[in-house]
Parts: structure tokens; sequence; C-alpha cells
């Protein structure tokens, strides 16, 4: 994609723990690049391979785009307010069954 024909878009980089100031290089939702952005108490002018790199991994055919349960071997596919519910109730669960301070989550 020619540079000029890009738009960009500044953001935080996701693909290490460090969190770089980036700019998304992007044109018709399809991103193109990532370039660092200069902020020097975080990253400077630079950022690690793997976060410019990052970017290929959002635009594959295999992203999950709806909510899935396991049932038996199999993934079914649910509402994003089904799926928090049953979160809720899985914690709720949780939390009576182990105490309130058994109970812990990660969301991405």
């Amino acid at each position: 994609m020619r540079v000029w024909y890009l738009h960009r878009t500044p953001s935080v980089c996701a693909g290490c723990e460090r969190g770089c100031a980036i700019d998304i290089y992007e044109n018709h939702g399809k991103i193109y690049r990532y370039k660092p952005r200069h902020n020097p108490l975080v990253n400077g002018y630079w950022m690690c391979d793997e976060g410019r790199q990052s970017f290929k991994k959002l635009q594959t055919e295999r992203r999950i785009t709806k909510a899935l349960y396991q049932s038996g071997e199999h993934l079914v596919s649910e509402s994003f307010s089904a799926a928090v519910r049953r979160a809720a109730d899985a914690v709720r669960k949780t939390g009576e069954a182990h105490g309130a301070r058994s109970i812990g989550a990660l969301v991405g």
C-alpha cells in the first residue's frame, strides 16, 4: 500500500508487556504497519520486533468474533449478553463453594 493512502491513528502496542506508544497506519480497515511514536517515559523512539509485526495476527481469518462456550467436544456460539450471564453464574458458584477470595479472572 502506498504511504499516501494510509491513515495514521495514535495507539498503544500490545506486542509485549512494555505498552509502546505507536502509530497505526491503515486503509479501509486493514492495518499495513505499526511505527513507534516517541514517548520518552516508555519506549523512546523504539519498539520491539514482536510488536512491530504483531498487527499481522490481528488480520487472520481465525480470529474469534463471537462468544463461544465449550459443550462436550464442540464450541457453541451464543450472544455476548448470554456469555456474560454464564460467566457471572460461574463466578457466583465458585465464590459460594470456595469463598470470595478464591476467585480471579483475566479477560481479554
